[in-house]
C-alpha cells in the first residue's frame, strides 16, 4: 500500500491546535485526500515504488507509461518477449519500435514516482484539503452564538467541509496529472 502524503498527526499539527479530532480522524481524512489526488492525477505519483504494469500496446513504436517520473527500467517484455536496454524517458516513454499491436502484451516491471520531498506543493495541497474536510464535518456553512458568528470555508456554494479539491489545489495538481488519452 502506498503511503498517504501526509500524515494525521501532521494535520493536527498544522491546525495549530484550531482541529479537535482524534488521530484516526486526521488519519482517515489524509488517507481519503490522498486517494482523491492520486485519482485526480491518474498515477499515485509519490513516493518512490516498483510496480509491474500490465498494458496495451498499439504498436506505434513509442510506449507510454502511466506515470511522470520514471526512475528505472527493471525489466520490459513485449508479447513474452524480453527487451533488453530499452531507450526510455524520465517522463515515462519508452521506444519500442513497430510492433503488432496486443492487449495486455506489455509488462514493465519499473521504478517511478517522486520522492515525498520533492512535492512540498502537492503536500501542502493535501494538508489544506484535509484541514478543510475536518473543519466542519457536518458541512456545516455558519454557527452563531448571541453576538459570536463562525464561517466555516466553504468547497462550494453553500457547503463547508468535506474531502472536496478545490480549484486552487487543482491548479498546482495540474503539474503531475497525466494527460487525458483521446
Amino acid at each position: 500500500m502506498v503511503p498517504s502524503f501526509v500524515t494525521g498527526q501532521e494535520v493536527i499539527s498544522a491546525s495549530g491546535g484550531r482541529l479537535s479530532v482524534e488521530p484516526g480522524v486526521a488519519d482517515m481524512m489524509a488517507s481519503a485526500v490522498s486517494a482523491a489526488i492520486r485519482s485526480y492525477c491518474g498515477w499515485h505519483v509519490a513516493p518512490i515504488v516498483e510496480e509491474t504494469m500490465t498494458l496495451d500496446y498499439d504498436g506505434g513504436g513509442i510506449l507510454t507509461l502511466p506515470t511522470l517520473r520514471l526512475e528505472e527500467v527493471i525489466s520490459l517484455t513485449v508479447d513474452g518477449q524480453e527487451i533488453t536496454q530499452p531507450e526510455w524517458s524520465h517522463t515515462g516513454d519508452i521506444k519500442l519500435g513497430r510492433r503488432p499491436s496486443k492487449w495486455r502484451g506489455v509488462k514493465a516491471h519499473v521504478r517511478h514516482g517522486y520522492d515525498l520531498a520533492q512535492v512540498a506543493d502537492l503536500k501542502q495541497v493535501a494538508l489544506q484539503a484535509a484541514l478543510v474536510g475536518l473543519a466542519s464535518p457536518t458541512g456545516v456553512v455558519r454557527e452563531s452564538a448571541g453576538q459570536v458568528s463562525i464561517e466555516f470555508a466553504r468547497t462550494g456554494v453553500g457547503v463547508a467541509g468535506g474531502l472536496t479539491l478545490l480549484e486552487r489545489d487543482m491548479l498546482v495538481l495540474d503539474a503531475y496529472r497525466l494527460p487525458r488519452r483521446a
